[in-house]
């Protein structure tokens, strides 16, 4: 529990404004049915905005996982571990939501094509989804991956930045109509807390050379390899390696 606070504290720029906005939201959510929330928030647009979060959307897509990925060989190996643990997690439990618990869930432009008489501003070009809404995983996969990045700076500014940024895709969820703000609240919930729980869980099997980066690693692997030429005629790379480990 100590290293949670610990990690919640050093990240509170991030946190604490993602706490604020779960509580805000919640209480609307509470006082308000999601219809009219959306409703509201919806009626809330510009064509410059139309463009900005088709745009901003992507930064939830699964492929930005790679761009993570590939930086995240440059740091840690540990980090590289708590990353893939959190991408686990959280795509089970949308898996789970979506699939198994509430796959019939309407998403926006569905429910309102079914049950309501208002017509939805749509922005163009962007392809509609009918079912699975519940969470929205868009918004997990951004508070997962900038929430993974905020940990990586001492810099609070950065990591009220990478929240500003995660929040942004959360609400293009909403602004495309392809969730309600209740999916964005627990898409946000279960990104973030992904990362936490996969940080409390690396205790229990960390080990020394998972403080040095995966490229650090590789090289020092590759100089650990026997040159070819180096290798007696008869024998294979393997007994040479355990013929130079015998060696005084």
């Amino acid at each position: 529990m100590a290293k949670v606070k610990k990690f919640v504290f050093r990240n509170r720029f991030f946190l604490i404004p993602q706490a604020l906005f779960i509580v805000i939201s919640l209480v609307f959510i509470s006082l308000f049915p999601k219809v009219e929330i959306h409703l509201f928030l919806n009626q809330l647009h510009a064509p410059v905005f139309d463009h900005f979060f088709r745009l901003v959307t992507y930064l939830g897509n699964g492929l930005f996982y790679l761009a993570v990925f590939l930086f995240l060989m440059q740091r840690k190996f540990k980090f590289f571990i708590v990353f893939i643990t959190a991408i686990l997690l959280s795509n089970l439990l949308v898996f789970v939501f979506k699939q198994a618990l509430l796959p019939d869930m309407y998403r926006p432009s569905k429910y309102f094509e079914l049950y309501e008489t208002h017509q939805l501003h749509f922005v163009q070009g962007v392809k509609l989804h009918s079912i699975r809404s519940f969470p929205s995983g868009h918004t997990t996969t951004a508070f997962t991956v900038f929430l993974m990045l905020a940990t990586l700076t001492k810099n609070n500014a950065t990591k009220f930045s990478f929240f500003i940024i995660a929040w942004l895709t959360g609400y293009s969820r909403i602004y495309l109509s392809q969730h309600f703000l209740i999916d964005v609240v627990a898409g946000s919930v279960v990104g973030s807390g992904s990362i936490i729980l996969s940080f409390k869980l690396y205790k229990y099997y960390k080990m020394p050379w998972m403080r040095k980066s995966l490229t650090r690693l590789y090289r020092k692997a590759r100089k650990k390899r026997i040159p070819a030429r180096e290798i007696p005629a008869g024998i294979s790379l393997q007994e040479a390696t355990l013929q130079k480990r015998d060696l005084p």
